[in-house]
């Protein structure tokens, strides 16, 4: 939700290019008393609010109120959770509230005149963690807990839009408790970890680096106080859910909150659960780099986790993409497929027939790569009269390149498909192959 003043600036932002301070004329809402002489932070790119106590907000972000989850994009969650579910593994999301909602305290005064109620902002988190919950997903209240961080540091490092290893280790803690309280925990293995203080570190922060452009006073390092984690020994073996095959009995996916080792979110829940964890997070992978690159790899489907912590920024719009993102991931967990018989032409084409195999509308169409790994694939769905339609699953520049594609039939589906054409962007495996799959909705 965002006040007519927000929009005005919101088109503002986008039509004035950011340049430093010394070319700046006028101010904006936020230039009245600054710390640090800042003037027009609100012409950066991102724009930024300056707050209380040296802490600085994003305006598109850090101040979001509207935070999309349709009902489609929380059931297809939903489902997902139970596919994994139906796996052994328990999925536990993890939405990290913006800056504002975390630390409201530090907003500045002018945050009405730019269309900003912290109490919408808290109960918009609410909401959307209540709409999670009765879809049947097991989901952390981030919110609750980085309100309530004391001590040296706030929950997110005032220059930037990271979390601080004090937010990290307070949500780490609430994922733990999660965990703790699963009845199947003292089945696992356990692990004794060592949790150790490196020392206050300087992150390089190209926000900060953005704010001091339009600052006369020098603005507060991006830093955190950095802790290390590692396992001392390991405990007498678990019960009957003990990971002998070598696999993370936790498997941690998300963005740069998870990924940058200066906050160790997981080591902390290492440290919270005494359990072994793997952490697969991928800076700059957004909302779907990383769970997606996961869930589709050899190693998810050998050896698949008890419990997945899928840490997601709540401004990273989960519907953003349509569904395709998250049926896939569906897809993948189910994964109760058939082979299609497939002839080869070339190293990177290569044909399914589909006589006498017709898949259903609510089928999925698996497409494996027999050992390589590709970025991108074309998935042409051919019927009798030789017409055809067909769309491309693409991998993310900074995710990692997939062994599995799952495409949904329900968009290209007829009765007299007769065919399914497959192109892939490099050289793949001779055990390339395709298989029509069947998910929880099918067989509902």
């Amino acid at each position: 939700m965002r006040l007519s003043i927000g929009l005005a600036a919101s088109v503002l932002l986008a039509a004035i290019p950011a340049t430093t301070v010394a070319a700046q004329e006028g101010s904006g809402p936020s230039d009245a008393g600054s710390a640090y002489d800042c003037h027009n932070l609100h012409l950066a790119e991102p724009a930024v609010v300056e707050g209380r106590d040296g802490v600085f907000f994003r305006l598109e972000h850090d101040m979001r109120m509207n935070h999309p989850l349709s009902e489609q994009t929380a059931d297809l969650v939903g489902q997902l959770s139970r596919a994994l579910e139906a796996r052994g593994v328990t999925l536990i999301y993890v939405p990290v509230p913006t800056k504002s909602q975390a630390m409201p305290e530090h907003l500045p005064e002018s945050a009405a005149a730019w269309g900003h109620d912290p109490e919408i902002a808290r109960r918009t988190y609410v909401d959307f963690v209540e709409r999670l919950r009765e879809a049947g997903v097991t989901t952390v209240d981030a919110q609750t807990v980085l309100q309530e961080v004391e001590g040296e540091e706030p929950a997110f490092i005032p220059t930037d839009f990271h979390w601080t290893s004090t937010g990290a280790r307070a949500v780490a803690d609430a994922v733990g408790d999660l965990i703790r309280k699963h009845p199947d925990f003292g089945d696992f293995p356990s692990l004794e970890y060592v949790t150790e203080r490196v020392g206050w570190k300087t992150l390089p922060s190209q926000l900060r680096r953005i704010i001091q452009g339009y600052c006369r006073k020098s603005v507060p390092e991006a830093r955190t106080v950095m802790f290390t984690t590692s396992p001392e020994k390991r405990s007498a073996s678990g019960g009957i859910f003990a990971k002998e095959s070598g696999g993370p009995v936790i498997a941690i996916t998300g963005t740069s909150m998870s990924d940058l080792k200066e906050p160790n979110f997981a080591g902390f829940i290492g440290q919270a659960t005494g359990l072994d964890y793997a952490n697969y997070s991928i800076a700059g992978g957004n909302q779907y780099g990383a769970i997606s690159a996961y869930l589709l790899s050899e190693e998810f489907h050998e050896n698949p986790p008890a419990f997945l912590v899928w840490e997601n920024p709540i401004y990273n719009n989960l519907g953003e993409f349509g569904g395709q993102p998250l049926e896939e991931l569906i897809a993948s967990a189910w994964d109760d497929c058939r082979p299609l018989p497939t002839s080869r032409d070339g190293d990177v084409r290569f044909t399914a027939s589909l006589s006498g195999n017709v898949p259903g509308a609510r089928d999925f169409i698996r497409v494996t790569t027999g050992g390589a790994r590709a970025r991108s694939v074309e998935i042409t769905f051919v019927d009798e009269a030789g017409l055809s339609h067909g769309t491309s699953i693409n991998r993310p520049v900074r995710a990692d390149p997939t062994e599995r594609f799952y495409q949904s039939v329900r968009p290209f589906w007829q009765e007299d498909l007769s065919e399914i054409r497959i192109r892939f962007d490099r050289s793949v495996a001779d055990a390339a192959a395709v298989a029509v799959c069947s998910t929880e909705e099918t067989e509902g």
